[in-house]
């Protein structure tokens, strides 16, 4: 609260994150896909995204960032398939399916059986 007319300073330490950007309601995942400005952007899913990963660090010469090595070890742990072969043939198989949206597809990658 203020005193003596100084402003009041708001409780806690200062924020040290980006400022979220404003929620325009265009973007909805539920029974009609509304994706904004993504709709149409390619998508992977949690194994295709780690082998990616995994292909282009295994070829740089800088030290990994902590965000990185965050990003891989979540990868580790929740991409259901490691084997190249058989991320390969999950997208084989979901890209018959020509009726889902990219979005989609990535994201039924991670029910399918090995």
């Amino acid at each position: 609260m203020a005193t003596n007319g100084a402003p009041a300073q708001p409780a806690g330490p200062p924020l040290q994150s980006r400022p979220k950007r404003p929620i325009t309601g265009d973007e909805e995942a539920g029974s009609t896909l509304r994706l904004g400005e993504f709709q149409d952007v390619p998508t992977l899913n949690l194994s295709e995204a780690r082998t990616i990963i995994n292909a282009v660090t295994k070829y740089r010469r800088n030290k990994d960032s902590e965000t990185l090595v965050k990003t891989q070890d979540y990868l580790e742990l929740f991409a259901r398939y490691k084997q190249p072969e058989h991320v390969n043939a999950v997208e084989q198989l979901l890209s018959t399916r020509t009726e889902l949206d990219s979005f989609e597809r990535s994201q039924l990658g991670r029910f399918c059986a090995p």
